[in-house]
């Protein structure tokens, strides 16, 4: 595996709020840079402490898949929020259609945010290789833990490595969904249903109907739309907002993925 990404390679310290003794800052180790403010019993591990920990697991779990294991990084709020990707290409499933096949890698996502801003994280899903998409389902495949004075680290590792076996599990839902035939009518009913924002609403349809080209009338076609939402920017740009948190607010498009998929409405077309 590969080393870390410098912009998260510090430690971290705490100092005190003068004026609010319930709070503290969150200082880091490498400038003395104060990047975050928390509450009292506020307790984070550093970046290269959380992520070395989770690659240490997956080498002694899955030593078979490691070797040729590809890692991502992404970087919000000047390093204080952090996301690392793994994917393993050895541990390969297919998903087919009646007009097109495709390859799914497992994939673990990890991150958390030593500034307060989010708990410690890790999901299970995978990477369909044919357009890059990354693909997570709803929480029973996520492991959450809360920045306390309780917060153990060895005890997070223990549960997210009982979310390997989740893998089979996705691919065997992506496989019944791909069986499951849809129409316009129903997409559009659908989709009315879950999204909120007419505007939305038609660049998802439009998305949709791309996907339905190559992989048919099926639910797959619609959940590969919901993934490109959430992998690539393609229709669906994201507004700059000044602050430097582009990756995390990237990456919270999964929260709405998992809604969507998590929703009567695609469930009963899904059922």
């Amino acid at each position: 595996m590969s080393n870390f990404n410098e912009t998260i390679d510090f430690d971290i310290g705490y100092a005190p709020l003068e004026r609010y003794p319930e709070m503290k800052y969150v200082i880091r180790g490498d400038n003395d840079q104060a990047i975050g403010v928390v509450g009292k019993d506020f307790n984070a591990v550093s970046h290269p402490e959380f992520f070395g920990k989770i690659r240490e697991a997956w080498q002694e779990l899955l030593p078979e898949l490691v070797e040729d294991a590809t890692i991502h990084n992404k970087v919000s709020r000047h390093g204080a929020w952090a996301l690392e990707e793994v994917i393993f290409p050895k541990a390969v499933r297919t998903v087919e259609t009646s007009l097109h096949q495709t390859d799914l890698a497992l994939r673990f996502v990890y991150w958390h945010g030593v500034d307060g801003s989010c708990r410690n994280n890790c999901l299970v899903g995978a990477i369909d290789f044919f357009c890059t998409n990354g693909m997570v389902l709803g929480d029973y495949d996520h492991v959450k833990r809360k920045n306390t004075k309780g917060f153990s680290m060895s005890n997070f590792i223990e549960e997210i490595t009982n979310l390997e076996g989740r893998f089979e599990e996705h691919v065997a839902w992506c496989q019944k969904i791909a069986r499951r035939s849809v129409n316009e009518h129903k997409i559009r009913a659908m989709l009315e249903g879950i999204i909120p924002s007419e505007r939305t609403q038609e660049k998802m349809f439009t998305s949709v109907m791309d996907e339905v080209e190559t992989r048919g009338w099926n639910m797959w076609s619609v959940y590969s739309a919901f993934t490109e939402y959430a992998s690539h920017e393609n229709r669906f740009a994201l507004r700059s907002t000044g602050n430097d948190n582009y990756e995390e607010r990237q990456f919270k498009r999964n929260t709405d993925v998992a809604k969507w998929t998590s929703s009567p409405e695609f469930m009963a077309l899904a059922a």
